[in-house]
């Protein structure tokens, strides 16, 4: 948080943003990480000892003595230093006697100072509180909720005497707030938290868009959008392995150049290992590591997505890859996979594909063909992969690629 700001924390009820809180200031203890404030770390220590560092928050429901004057209340609410209700009797007739009406002034009690707290309506008592928590001279402040059951027409004073405290006391501003105008109103730049992990940040004006999102029903949003919402809903539970079926399909190109960045970005952020399936052969080669081929419901080609798509050794594979129009070099006639995918229910004997095959034998029809190691990390399912090198040898898919011939051992 930087120093001397005023941020916004916003997310809808149960998002984690009053456990945060608690957190920092030492309600709660963490299980791992670091809290650290002015460059030292704060989470070892106890709630006293974070509020002597300057580090002081407020609450949803106010803590007020009820039965005590405003300025009682001023009064016994700086003895973080001294030594408890001594330093409450002691201080009424030192310096805190003043500095508490001052700041009474400021909040726009002052008149009220002799009242007892309890006679507050609900708004004035945010305030008295807000006062409270100046006493002790804070170097950040936060605060939970402070807009929450008061009188919208004591909302913008409050809005304002913060923005005051922030420039002429030099406090920085930590805020909890469900009132997106009075958040808009108020942070410089806005954190946007939901069960319990940060969606976005940035200024303002990015985060009225984002959260224009956010309250969107699914029809309201674009194909991209809704896109991007099923990826961060899978998001959510930490995934180790995430499985994203055709992400791409239906979205014009510029969205589609949007969902392969994102996921590049959210591969390289969290570490998680990604199965992209796709027909889409220009999406797979720019995303994936390795590359499967699959046909008839089994995998018949796999390997590294250069040698997938340089140096494919499974003729269904070569199929594909000459069936892509070329967008560069001179016009040339598209090439396609002659016949159709085989009924699953009545499948054909031996090799799924040799009925579409141009290298197909007797053998083909009749044994269906193993995984077999023909590169590095390269396999294939075929009994003529050999005569796929010499066809690539004679017409390559890339003539700055070459394709190498195989050893005797591979074959």
């Amino acid at each position: 948080v930087p120093e001397g700001k005023i941020i916004g924390l916003i997310g809808p009820n149960g998002s984690g943003k009053t456990t945060l809180f608690s957190s920092i200031v030492g309600f709660h203890p963490i299980d791992g990480g670091s809290i650290r404030f002015q460059g030292k770390e704060i989470s070892r220590l106890t709630v006293p000892q974070i509020a002597r560092r300057g580090l002081i928050r407020t609450f949803q429901q106010t803590r007020i003595y009820s039965k005590m004057t405003c300025v009682q209340n001023m009064l016994i609410s700086m003895p973080l230093k001294g030594a408890g209700l001594l330093g409450f009797f002691e201080s009424q007739q030192s310096r805190g006697h003043r500095r508490a009406e001052e700041l009474l002034e400021f909040v726009g009690l002052h008149s009220k100072r002799h009242l007892l707290a309890g006679d507050l309506s609900f708004g004035q008592q945010k305030l008295l509180e807000f006062a409270m928590a100046l006493m002790n001279r804070p170097r950040m402040l936060m605060l939970d909720e402070p807009t929450a059951g008061i009188n919208p027409t004591l909302i913008n004073g409050l809005i304002d005497r913060l923005k005051r405290a922030n420039s002429e006391f030099g406090i920085t501003l930590f805020v909890i707030e469900h009132n997106m105008r009075v958040i808009m109103n108020l942070a410089e730049h806005i954190y946007c938290l939901a069960h319990g992990q940060l969606l976005a940040e940035g200024p303002p004006e990015a985060i009225q868009s984002d959260q224009r999102v956010i309250d969107a029903y699914p029809h309201e949003l674009s194909g991209g959008m809704r896109q991007r919402v099923l990826i961060a809903l899978a998001l959510l539970l930490d995934p180790q392995v995430l499985i994203l079926d055709e992400p791409t399909t239906a979205l014009d190109i510029l969205t589609q150049r949007t969902i392969i960045d994102l996921l590049r970005q959210l591969k390289e952020e969290q570490h998680f290992t990604m199965l992209f399936i796709s027909h889409d052969l220009a999406i797979a080669a720019e995303l994936a590591d390795r590359l499967a081929t699959m046909y008839a419901g089994k995998i018949v080609e796999i390997g590294k997505s250069e040698d997938i798509f340089y140096a494919p050794r499974h003729p269904y594979t070569l199929g594909l890859i000459r069936a892509v129009p070329k967008v560069t070099g001179g016009f040339q006639d598209l090439e396609s996979i002659p016949g159709s995918p085989p009924d699953l229910i009545n499948m054909p004997s031996g090799c799924k594909f040799h009925p579409r095959c141009a290298f197909a034998s007797e053998k083909c029809s009749q044994e269906e063909p193993p995984l077999e190691t023909v590169g590095p990390d390269h396999m294939v399912a075929c009994w003529h992969w050999h005569d796929v090198v010499a066809e690539l040898n004679e017409r390559p898919l890339h003539t700055a690629l070459p394709v190498q011939t195989p050893s005797s051992n591979n074959e």
